[in-house]
């Protein structure tokens, strides 16, 4: 689940954004009602996203915005404001916001906002890309490659910068529209139309010249871009396919290494499974010497056993002998 900061002084704006918007799209929020507090969960929570209002107690939203920069972290952040210029919008987005909204704006504007902050930025195209010499990008193409992201913000910019014209525009129609009628004619004919408002209309005029030029702009940019992210999207394929082959070569040579590591394992195995039979085939035979030695054994030490009865049973004999021959030669004695 995606986390999102919301940084903002007033409690229903906050309430708002997260109920209506955030929470039923799935992401969890944080909340920060001030600068320094918004600039401490950012470090300490890593959100996904930043909801920051520029004017806040503490340190304003563009101050929370550079400080997470000049520390090295870039988190994707959509800076929000009642009085915003094309000069704060333009500040912002150049310290690497991705979205720029003037309050009061739709929950569409801010769905909006959010599908553009989470889309991968692209980055700045690599070293290895500078020279290619394979096809049609057998040239220098890092400078445009790295144009990339300058016209993402470029493109960005004008579209802040065309939203604020829009809401101009309306705002100005607006005022054209709700003119207070002329009071009723004296001598009971219909009311006067309004007085025109030359100036008005001359400004509402001037603003959608400079909308359409804008957006003829906005689209030549957008299609140089596009063309830009193929280019990059070819080169990086390009470039995947050569390591591929590289890294085929790499591993066929592994594998010619490694049959010849296996065909010599083989052989080596071979050997000592004639030796695991010659050993095998010695310690046979010498099962079998010592099976007829044992044989041997039990033969002799039976025999021993008879010779050790004989001897014992020819001792008890000469004893019997000597104790006859000892009471005779008494005997003659006396005679």
């Amino acid at each position: 689940m995606r986390k999102i900061l919301i940084i903002e002084d007033r409690r229903e704006n906050i309430v708002f954004i997260a109920n209506n918007i955030l929470k039923p799209l799935g992401y969890e929020v944080i909340t920060a009602m001030d600068g320094p507090t918004g600039l401490t969960k950012a470090q300490e929570e890593a959100p996904d996203l930043i909801i920051t209002d520029l004017k806040l107690p503490g340190l304003g939203g563009l101050e929370v915005l550079e400080q997470l920069r000049q520390k090295g972290n870039h988190i994707p952040t959509i800076v929000m404001t009642f009085h915003g210029t094309e000069e704060t919008a333009v500040r912002a987005l150049r310290l690497g916001a991705r979205d720029y909204l003037i309050k009061p704006f739709t929950i569409e504007e801010m769905q909006a906002a959010l599908e553009r902050a989470f889309k991968p930025v692209a980055a700045p195209a690599p070293p290895v890309l500078r020279k290619l010499t394979t096809g049609p990008l057998s040239r220098d193409n890092s400078e445009e490659l790295a144009r990339i992201p300058q016209l993402e913000r470029e493109l960005a910019e004008m579209r802040v910068a065309l939203t604020s014209r829009d809401k101009q525009i309306s705002q100005m129609q607006q005022l054209l529209a709700n003119r207070t009628p002329a009071p009723p004619s004296p001598d009971g004919g219909p009311p006067k139309p309004p007085a025109r408002d030359i100036a008005t209309e001359m400004k509402i005029t001037q603003l959608e010249q400079e909308l359409i030029q804008m957006r003829t702009v906005l689209a030549a940019r957008e299609k140089q871009l596009i063309h830009l992210q193929r280019q990059l999207a070819n080169s990086v394929k390009k470039l995947e396919m050569a390591e591929v082959a590289q890294r085929a070569a790499t591993w066929e040579e592994d594998n010619a290494r490694l049959n010849q590591v296996l065909a010599q394992t083989k052989q080596m195995l071979g050997e000592s499974e004639r030796r695991t039979q010659s050993l095998e085939e010695t310690v046979r035979v010498q099962k079998v010497q010592m099976s007829k030695y044992q044989e041997e054994a039990k033969r002799l030490a039976d025999q021993l056993r008879n010779l050790s009865e004989a001897v014992r049973l020819l001792s008890q004999d000469l004893g019997q002998q000597v104790e006859r021959i000892g009471v005779v030669a008494p005997a003659d004695k006396r005679r």
